[in-house]
């Protein structure tokens, strides 16, 4: 094996040192590791295959104290035979940490947790995220899963989103950290908001439309199906609202008739 170091004596490039690692294969040299520092106290370090670059991992000023330069600590990069990016790892300083994998050197998911294996709430008001891209790259639909134990759901067409599933601690015991248990909102294709339904923990249910953003309905029902008067002194309110928003008309009925 032979190596041929580099340094930057004169500072006129952003690295310091630059060490390359060959192989003679079939009576030539081929690289087949190559490490970098960098003046910011980056460490990078790369693997060839054939020539090919198959994975690289840096390091922000590693050994050191404090952050570094970088907002991340760690980041690991896989590279398939043809050397397209496959997947990447990121360490962040805050302690996040993100996995991505590719296809065809375009994102196909990424997924993003939050003090993984750690105490208390991390850094982030998420627990983790999972989000997945199409073919193209274009997002797919994503998975949020919050500190309080609310998990959202929202799907993506053509990149804008069109519904988005709202569920406050589902599984878990009680009320959970909001006054409702479920709200499932629908938007149109220009991802204006279209209409929202909402369950809340007293039983109590509402059904609003839009019209170009702008609410012109509620419909609200007290403990529909359920038996008993429900939570409230009334059984239902439909609101209708002008085409400025503004309230136009109201119907209650009560549970005394």
């Amino acid at each position: 094996m032979t190596t041929i170091i580099r340094e930057d004596l004169e500072n006129e490039f952003p690295w310091t040192r630059i060490e390359e690692t060959f192989e003679q294969i079939a009576g030539e040299d081929v690289l087949i590791s190559r490490f970098t520092l960098f003046d910011d106290g980056v460490e990078k370090f790369e693997t060839f295959e054939n020539g090919v670059r198959r994975s690289t991992e840096q390091r922000d000023n590693p050994g050191g104290f404090g952050d570094g330069a970088q907002p991340w600590t760690t980041i690991t990069v896989n590279f398939d035979t043809n050397g397209a990016i496959q997947d990447r790892f990121t360490t962040f300083d805050d302690g996040v940490q993100k996995f991505e994998t590719f296809e065809n050197g375009i994102r196909r998911s990424t997924e993003q947790q939050d003090n993984p294996g750690g105490f208390g709430d991390g850094a982030k008001a998420w627990t983790s995220i999972l989000t997945n891209f199409e073919s193209s790259g274009t997002i797919q639909d994503r998975f949020t899963t919050f500190d309080d134990g609310v998990e959202k759901f929202e799907t993506f067409e053509n990149g804008v989103r069109r519904s988005i599933e709202q569920q406050d601690n589902p599984g878990g015991f009680g009320d959970g950290a909001k006054a409702w248990t479920s709200i499932l909102t629908n938007f149109e294709s220009s991802g204006a908001i279209q209409d929202r339904f909402t369950t809340f923990d007293d039983g109590v249910q509402k059904f609003e439309t839009f019209e170009n953003g702008i609410r012109r309905s509620t419909e609200q029902q007290d403990n529909p199906g359920g038996f008993g008067e429900g939570a409230k002194a009334w059984t239902s309110i439909l609101t209708n609202f002008e085409s400025s928003g503004t309230i136009q008309d109201r119907f209650t009925t009560f549970d005394d008739g």
